[in-house]
């Protein structure tokens, strides 16, 4: 269901996400590295995603997610995209920045297709709409 997908999704791109942040942040005590805003993006899209599939609200959340999700990690994939540019040597920095924007693209049509069938999902159960509304589930 879209819900276990949706779960599956976020804590992936959460954890990844969240590794890749700490060390942007170190790298940041030596020079300013967009991965530190990029990732700590990402890792809130992940919450948002996460409290859509486990918690109360989830309509809104869902809601919120289908355009933050797919938007925060193509955020990540041309950080990455820029490196791809901007670095000529060596080729192997080159090569770790294209699987990065590959993997952060991936990440954000999974994003967009998962939370739209999810959001899809929650809107279509009958009243769901009108409880999330009211706070009632």
């Amino acid at each position: 269901n879209g819900s276990t997908a949706l779960r599956v999704l976020t804590v992936t791109v959460g954890v990844v996400a969240v590794v890749f942040w700490i060390w942007a942040l170190l790298n940041c005590r030596e020079h300013f590295d967009l991965g530190a805003v990029t990732y700590c993006l990402a890792l809130t899209a992940s919450f948002v995603g996460r409290s859509a599939a486990m918690g109360a609200g989830r309509l809104r959340f869902a809601r919120c997610f289908v355009w933050w999700g797919p938007t925060a990690s193509w955020l990540v994939c041309a950080n990455y995209l820029l490196g791809v540019v901007l670095v000529q040597k060596p080729w192997t920095l080159r090569f770790y920045f294209g699987v990065g924007a590959l993997w952060w693209a991936l990440a954000g049509l999974a994003a967009l297709i998962i939370g739209r069938t999810f959001e899809k999902e929650l809107s279509s159960t009958k009243g769901s709409s009108d409880r999330e509304e009211a706070g009632i589930v």
